[in-house]
């Protein structure tokens, strides 16, 4: 067998480490038919007879809370779990569930258990009906458990028909932990020692072992420290049993105390900050330090002094006497203040978090940034990962940390793990993309950005938590952020005065700005509610009415009143507003169940132009309850699902996505990047990113430079375009603090980043083209990629682009035929470099926004005029002396144009402030983005539900699934 034949039989599932967080979501794989034919042939003789080996790394954090957890199944092309289908039990056993050729599954449970965070090699090797499992732990493997397991029938396996997933599923949650590399062995039933599969990323999994060990003592202490605050007075009870020979022993034996709860000298060493942070949070303060003999009184005291990792002096807490670090300091001595019942390690690092950004909020915030990660190690220790994504972009972009890409990916990993949104996005955005260490891996990212794809519906409905809107708001528009506001702003009370007086208009953009936390307003549904209300019952506009129809339908702020929503609802539908329409749908289908009334008010919806109505439509086929049609239809479900995604519904996107990672529809043929790009678009929606960027935006208004530079960092690293063209923007202002702070190339980095997004703007390729023209700090000049940069900005219509290339040409570049074929423009017409560029300069002049004369259209006119004086003059001195003034006299003309224009902008300008200012705010504000018009399905709903506006019930869980098709067998 030739090494082709041999490699395609070894399929690598998965090469890198990355985590599950025992969610409805995980990485989708699919397997090709061999391009050799017998081996092809040989595959389908062993359908009936699999022959097979499966080997991956685990790191278990917990055991399966559920009654099965995924970690490796296969689902078939009628989305039925297959062969093989393995699961982690509740006790840590293996569930290992087989379809037999006669139809029927069979599931045995393995006698052994997996280890708890230990990194330990599965290996499953399938012969038919026979199974070999063996765990393997240790740095050379030698410690194993191994299983052998018999079937009298043989198992039923097309390893093509279907598709496999590693963790979680819209059917079954993943495990809670880590996996490492995984290989599929096809044709070959191997032993463990026949198999190679190393840990490959043996420092990052190492790194991984040691954070949770470390973490684990940092949870110890901090239980420690707040179960003695409960306890109160009753701290020397429970140190000191009372009885008979205790009294004895006090009386006549040797001084004694509570060694149980005593911090040892080496713990102290290890987590100052931790003992830093605990003192100065007030959970306890501490007594001049002296023990007590019970007999005569005699007492010891001692001092402390020293300092952090960093080399910061520690400050003791007020009232703190310090005692020497190699004193062992018995609980029973502390002063506890007493404290809430229900504090928690998790409370406990918020604390700390809110502590350390505090600190970075200051003016010198960034300088502070070496000082306070000690804090935040420890409160992502305690589970407040946010904190952890603050470390994951502090090492992956140096900011005042030395830059460290392994610290980095830890980080981003124990947070995503940690259900931390930030995090999941940065690793989906990192594998998508390739950089930063990270593997190009589309199924992977596709993992990441699906599981924050799938809470950002609820967490946009959700009253809880730091949230904003994300509005796509550019520091480079004017325009834009002079209509900022916030609820004492000019902009906002003028909208306030004029939502009072009974203006529709203004009342449904102050209801809209309050319930979504818009354009600088903080989120306050009930004052939103108050407004749709208002406008709702006092004026005739269709869309308050609707709004607030729906506010009573859910219940949301205000008591469920389904009489008066439905008479709202009709009202509003009677005066032809699609998205009543549709709402009239959904109160059949959800409280009638009057799916053919129902239907009928969807199908008026979506040819009315309702992506609501598309979607549940989808959903009447999915379920098989459209009326007059039997049975469940995909195709059909799967078309309504993809005209909905079009229209910009949430829901429908993800279906989509889902159709396409797994190829499982033939009308979505299997595209892995697509689904990470549509499931990218709706993880980018996820409210608490859109805090993030709100904080970060604020600060840049009010001059905060530490702060803004801070949070659009955070905000770029998830991969979303506007916060990376914001921040380069930023680093442009400010190149000081940028080159101060940051160890990376910010400019470059974050432009970079953004010319490879969907929809990036064209000044970004604008900005590229010139670094790449220029060269710029340690990247040397490439003129091809410029040029590529300025055609892709001519292409999206930008006039400077084409003016950039037309300068390119007249200085002696050379344009590639494909950027020209690239361009529509044809070289059999436009034969010479003069021809293209006069072409060039035309695209440029039609393209430009300017009123009078353009650089674009002077540029061509000269370019004219030169060629008129070249054929005319042919003398060289005559040539020369005539050019010069013919540039003179155009550049006289250029000057003229700018400074009339100019003076004309200046009076506009002047008028729209005395007169516009607040039109404009409205009609900015309003129109550059579409506000949402509608909200997900009620995600406690069983089935796929059909959506409406504009709010999830509060009682929404964080995890939904997609839908609940019929269970797979098992």
């Amino acid at each position: 067998m030739d090494k082709d034949e041999k490699s395609s039989q070894l399929l690598f599932a998965i090469r890198h480490t990355h985590m599950h967080i025992g969610e409805n979501t995980g990485i989708v794989k699919k397997f090709p038919r061999f391009r050799n034919r017998e081996l092809e042939a040989t595959r389908r003789q062993r359908i009936d007879y699999p022959v097979f080996t499966v080997s991956l790394w685990l790191y278990l954090l917990h055991y399966c809370k559920a009654n099965l957890c995924g970690i490796l199944y296969f689902v078939d092309s009628n989305e039925m779990y297959g062969t093989p289908s393995v699961f982690l039990t509740e006790e840590g056993h293996l569930h290992i569930q087989m379809h037999l050729v006669k139809g029927e599954d069979l599931a045995v449970k393995t006698k052994f258990t997996i280890p708890l965070k230990e990194w330990c090699r599965l290996d499953m090797s399938f012969n038919g009906g026979q199974i070999v499992v063996t765990t393997s732990t240790g740095q050379d493997l030698k410690d194993y458990h191994n299983q052998t397991i018999s079937f009298r029938e043989d198992f039923h396996y097309n390893d093509t028909a279907g598709y496999f997933i590693i963790g979680g599923s819209r059917y079954v949650a993943g495990i809670e932990g880590f996996f490492g590399p995984l290989k599929y062995y096809r044709l070959h039933a191997l032993h463990p020692a026949q198999i190679f599969n190393p840990l490959l990323e043996k420092q990052l999994a190492e790194h991984i072992k040691l954070y949770y060990e470390r973490c684990a003592e940092v949870q110890e202490i901090v239980s420690v420290y707040t179960s003695t605050v409960q306890q109160g007075d009753r701290k020397q009870e429970a140190c000191d049993l009372r009885n008979s020979y205790l009294d004895l022993k006090l009386r006549y034996g040797r001084p004694s105390m509570c060694r149980a709860l005593l911090w040892e000298k080496e713990l102290k060493a290890k987590h100052r900050s931790l003992f830093q942070a605990l003192l100065e949070m007030g959970l306890v303060t501490v007594e001049p330090f002296e023990f007590k003999n019970p007999l005569n009184g005699a007492l010891a005291s001692g001092k402390r002094s020293g300092e952090d990792r960093l080399g910061h002096s520690l400050t003791p807490a007020p009232g703190f006497r310090e005692q020497s670090a190699g004193d062992d300091v018995p609980l029973h001595n502390m002063q506890t203040v007493p404290r809430n019942q229900s504090e928690s390690v998790l409370e406990i690092g918020g604390r700390m978090f809110e502590k350390a950004v505090k600190r970075l909020s200051t003016v010198d915030g960034l300088h502070q940034i070496s000082s306070v990660v000690p804090f935040l190690m420890d409160a992502s220790c305690c589970g407040y990962h946010k904190a952890s994504y603050y470390l994951a972009v502090f090492y992956e972009t140096g900011l005042n940390v030395p830059r460290d890409q392994l610290q980095g990916m830890l980080y981003s990993l124990v947070g995503g793990q940690g259900s931390e949104r930030l995090s999941s996005m940065n690793l989906g955005y990192k594998h998508y993309q390739g950089i930063d260490h990270y593997a190009l891996d589309w199924e992977l990212s596709y993992a990441y950005y699906s599981n924050i794809a799938t809470k950002t519906p609820l967490d946009q409905h959700t009253l809880q938590g730091d949230q904003a809107y994300v509005e796509t708001i550019r520091l480079k528009d004017d325009e834009i952020l002079k209509v900022q506001t916030k609820e004492d702003g000019d902009v906002f009370m003028w909208l306030k005065h004029e939502a009072t007086r009974g203006n529709a208009a203004a009342q449904q953009r102050l209801a809209q700005m309050l319930f979504w936390g818009q354009q600088g307003v903080a989120k306050n549904p009930e004052a939103a509610i108050e407004w749709y209300a208002k406008g709702a019952l006092e004026t005739e506009d269709p869309a308050l009415i609707y709004d607030y129809a729906i506010v009573l339908f859910k219940g949301q702020g205000v008591k469920k009143n389904r009489r008066l929503a439905l008479e709202l609802m009709k009202k509003a539908a009677s005066k032809g507003l699609h998205q009543a329409v549709n709402g009239l749908g959904w109160y059949y289908h959800k409280f009638k169940k009057n799916y053919a009334k129902a239907a009928k008010y969807w199908l008026k919806a979506e040819e009315m132009g309702n992506p609501d109505a598309s979607y549940n439509l989808g959903v009447l086929y999915l379920d098989g309850i459209f009326p007059g049609v039997p049975g469940r239809n995909q195709t059909l479900a799967g078309e309504y699902f993809h005209k909905a995604a079009q229209g910009g519904h949430i829901e429908g996107t993800l279906w989509c996505s889902l159709y396409y990672v797994t190829g499982n529809l033939e009308t979505f043929p299997r595209d892995p990047e697509k689904a990470v790009v549509w499931t990218k678009h709706v993880a980018e929606k996820n409210g608490y990113l859109g805090h993030v960027i709100r904080k970060g935006l604020n600060a840049y208004l009010e001059g905060s430079w530490h702060e803004a530079l801070l949070y659009y960092v955070l905000a770029a690293e998830t991969g979303i375009e506007v916060s990376q063209t914001n921040l380069a923007h930023i680093c442009e202002e400010r190149p000081d603090l940028a080159k101060r702070y940051l160890d990376v190339n910010c400019v470059w980095r974050y432009y970079n980043f953004s010319v490879f997004q969907i929809d990036a703007p064209s000044f970004a390729y604008l900005k590229m083209g010139d670094l790449y023209y220029y060269g710029h700090q340690n990247q040397s000049q490439d003129l091809e990629l410029s040029v590529q940069m300025y055609a892709q900005a001519a292409l999206d219509g930008d006039s400077q682009g084409f003016f950039n290339l037309a300068l390119l040409i007249e200085e002696g570049a050379i344009i590639p035929h494909h950027i020209l074929d690239f361009l529509e423009i044809d070289p059999t017409i436009h034969s010479n470099n003069i021809s293209i560029v006069q072409e060039l300069y035309e695209r440029c002049w039609s393209h430009s926004s300017e009123e009078s004369f353009s650089p674009c259209s002077l540029a061509w006119l000269y370019l004219n005029l030169r060629l008129i004086w070249g054929a005319t003059l042919h003398s060289a001195l005559i040539y020369f002396l005539g050019t010069f003034l013919l540039s003179a006299l155009i550049a006289w003309t250029v000057q003229y144009c700018q400074s009339v224009s100019d003076n004309e902008k200046q009076k506009k300008c002047i008028s729209a402030q005395i007169g516009c200012t607040c039109c404009a705010c409205v009609s900015a504000a309003s129109g550059s983005h579409a506000t949402p018009a509608w909200a997900p399905r009620d995600p406690t709903a069983p089935t796929a539900s059909p959506s409406v506006t504009p709010a999830a019930d509060t009682s929404a869980q964080d995890q939904s699934t997609i839908t609940n098709n019929p269970e797979p067998r098992g």
